[in-house]
């Protein structure tokens, strides 16, 4: 049963340790960047974005969403692991404040609680397409551009690649996993029948059995292989076809072997096997890639953020994982409807060259988007012609003439007056050929828009020219999601998209906070921001406590109270007794 949790806006006379504090320490305490956590984001969590993890009616009640949702971006604030993030909810002070805990008694939720609140959003994505989490990172983000006043009118883009923690399965080590992962789910008697094909195997882990391999008895493993999965999938049908370790066999299967012209199965060639195969039977999602020679497995994260030059603060507008293997155009055309979405005022956005090509144009035109490159890969021709696009065709001028260009059947066709041409002095060098009484240059529509998109950056303002490559900054602060090894610390795209989403959530709360900081003229307490309210409810709260004190301290002075309890002065038993 879904219930909001409201318990943080009440103050606990006797358990709120802000309140024994000091007036120095409870300030600076109230001006620390886990009580700006709480006002920034924990109070602006809306709950009801998980009700649809939850059974509708009566029940036992949810634990307090807005603590972990709260809890799972202080984590990535910090850069902790799990172990350190509990350590700090049970002893340190400040942690439990960043998530409304002003008491030491308790913590609203446990481990177990955590990562079942993470396993329900993760399997809430595969099953409805829809993630939750983003939807607060989206919520959080946009009232943060409105409440800072923040032009989302200029944006940038860049990505950036995050690898998998998994172990670097070889081919071989790869289907022999497999074999090991399906063999421990079957039934006894499945077991007996398997036996004897699989007892190579079975005996040893897939790294001990390659690591003892002859590299000379590769072809011979992979034909071998190739018979037992044939084998496997004979003797045990469709009677695990609910289970995901027989899913991940059928994958590699279709994957890694394919039907000869004899009839029999045998391994496909290495250069047929694509890149999105899987890589470790521990994340199916991880994808293949390199990046200058050097290999990479896992996905690729696309970050956009505000750019325009008069703000004084920028934040990250949308974050998105997809596969290492898609190109970062395609990544970001799939954001486009969600970036115009969230930011309409959007009219211009920075890249580099890798973003270039037909994947996002149409998209770019679609939203009205001006898309300024930095860079581009298409290869400088040593005439400079410029393309330029008229209606649904082009122009095509070089540094004497302008020719219209008329599409044939694969490419376009510009053809220039010969006269004109002949006293060229760049005729030798001009990439239009002679061909009969004219000459012609035949080009490609994608050397046209290619032409189009590197000439944007002439059409803005030169203060406007270097607004990319301050987003590599904001790439290199992703790099608290790794571990040591330069790893994501999970598995799986959708546990990865949380991560990330995490992240993303704390750095554009760091950047709050610093701003606000170093700003001069920022107040102390903002009257129209609810989420101040509870720093002006914990002064009240410590004046009361104090004047208690003061007249309890009078009474014991008197005589009328002492520490242990009510004194037992004779006119006080008998005021009492007449009173």
């Amino acid at each position: 049963m879904f219930r909001q949790n409201t318990r943080h806006r009440e103050r606990d006379l006797f358990d709120d340790i802000l309140l024994q504090l000091p007036e120095a320490k409870r300030q600076k305490a109230l001006s620390s960047r886990e009580y700006a956590f709480y006002t920034e984001v924990f109070c602006r969590i809306d709950e009801t974005i998980f009700e649809p993890l939850f059974a509708d009616g009566c029940g036992r009640p949810n634990a307090p969403l807005n603590c972990m949702a709260a809890a799972i971006v202080l984590k990535e604030m910090n850069r902790w692991t799990y172990e350190k993030l509990f350590r700090g909810l049970d002893f340190d002070l400040l942690a439990r404040l960043a998530i409304g805990l002003t008491g030491l008694s308790e913590t609203p939720f446990c481990a177990a609680t955590l990562f079942n609140f993470q396993d329900r959003l993760v399997r809430y994505e595969q099953q409805h397409g829809c993630n939750l989490f983003e939807q607060l990172f989206q919520r959080l983000t946009g009232e943060q551009l409105a409440r800072f006043q923040i032009d989302a009118g200029i944006q940038r883009s860049d990505s950036f690649r995050a690898m998998s923690n998994i172990a670097n399965y070889g081919r071989v080590r790869l289907l022999v996993e497999v074999l090991l992962r399906l063999y421990r789910i079957l039934e006894p008697a499945d077991c007996e029948r398997l036996d004897e094909a699989l007892k190579p195997y079975t005996e040893q882990s897939s790294e001990n059995y390659v690591y003892r391999m002859d590299p000379k008895d590769l072809p011979r493993e992979l034909s071998r292989l190739a018979d037992i999965y044939v084998e496997v999938a004979r003797v045990l049908g469709d009677s695990y076809a609910a289970e995901p370790a027989w899913q991940v066999f059928e994958r590699v299967t279709a994957e890694q072997f394919e039907l000869a012209d004899d009839g029999t199965v045998c391994a496909r060639d290495r250069k047929d096997v694509g890149s999105g195969s899987l890589q470790s039977p521990d994340d199916v999602d991880a994808t293949y890639n390199a990046k200058n020679g050097k290999p990479q497995k896992g996905h690729k994260v696309n970050v956009t953020e505000t750019a325009a030059p008069q703000n004084e603060l920028n934040l990250i507008t949308d974050v998105a994982v997809d596969a290492n293997n898609v190109g970062d155009g395609r990544m970001l055309a799939d954001r486009m409807d969600t970036i115009k979405e969230n930011t309409p005022e959007l009219e211009e956005m920075h890249t580099d060259g890798g973003y270039g090509g037909s994947d996002l144009d149409p998209e770019m035109a679609e939203h009205n988007v001006l898309h300024v490159e930095t860079g581009t890969k298409m290869g400088h021709a040593r005439v400079n012609m410029i393309y330029e696009q008229t209606g649904e065709g082009y122009s095509v001028t070089c540094p004497c003439q302008t020719a219209s260009a008329e599409r044939t059947a694969k490419r376009w066709k510009a053809v220039f007056d010969d006269t004109v041409c002949a006293g060229c002095p760049h005729c030798e060098l001009c990439p239009a050929q002679q061909h009969k009484a004219k000459r012609t240059l035949y080009f490609e529509e994608s050397w046209a828009k290619s032409s189009v998109r590197s000439r944007n950056i002439e059409l803005i303002p030169e203060e406007r020219r270097k607004l990319r490559p301050n987003v590599e900054a904001t790439v290199k602060q992703f790099t608290g999601c790794f571990n040591h090894k330069g790893k994501l610390r999970v598995r799986g795209r959708a546990r990865a998209s949380l991560q990330i989403l995490a992240a993303a959530t704390a750095i554009n709360f760091g950047r709050i906070f610093r701003f606000k900081r170093h700003r001069a003229d920022s107040p102390t307490v903002e009257p129209a921001d609810r989420a101040a309210c509870p720093a002006i409810c914990i002064g009240m709260f410590a004046a009361f406590i104090a004047s208690c004190r003061q007249f309890a301290a009078k009474l014991i002075g008197s005589g009328v109270l002492t520490r242990s309890g009510p004194s037992q002065h004779p006119s006080l038993s008998e005021g009492l007794c007449t009173g």
